[in-house]
């Protein structure tokens, strides 16, 4: 049941992001959405970086051999590329203000947060610390949420 569970938030997160990328403009005009996606890539890359590409995962399971990772952008947040996914997309909603981009874009935020729940519940599961950390960092932006 929960392998299902998490495809069905992938597959609601990856068609969320794909019909905001598809309303808008490949590459965005303006320079507020250009910038958006520049800190949004650096932020994904860092985060990547930190916890090595054979750390990375799209499922919010766990890997069996996964690490406790606590440095890098994780030291001030807990999902540092949940947060990209979600400045990246905001880039392409500010190119292209719709009512699709805007329902989409929330509808994608709604996701990651359920998803953000459970990867995190299985996470106190797996890593007795994370409860600690937890408490010490915040989700997706530093000293807010």
């Amino acid at each position: 049941m929960n392998n299902v569970f998490s495809k069905i938030l992938v597959t609601l997160q990856f068609s969320f992001i794909i019909a905001i990328i598809g309303a808008s403009h490949w590459i965005p005009r303006s320079g507020a959405a250009q910038f958006i996606l520049l800190v949004s890539l650096f932020l994904g890359l860092w985060a990547i970086q930190t916890m090595r590409l054979s750390n990375v995962r799209i499922m919010p399971e766990p890997k069996f051999d996964a690490v406790f990772i606590q440095t890098g952008p994780y030291k001030f947040i807990r999902h540092p590329m949940y947060l990209s996914v979600l400045l990246f997309t905001l880039g392409y909603v500010i190119e292209k203000t719709n009512p699709i981009t805007i329902v989409c874009w929330f509808l994608l935020f709604i996701t990651l947060h359920v998803k953000i729940s459970y990867e995190e519940n299985l996470l106190k599961q797996k890593f007795p610390l994370y409860m600690e950390y937890s408490r010490q960092s915040k989700r997706l932006i530093p000293f807010i949420y």
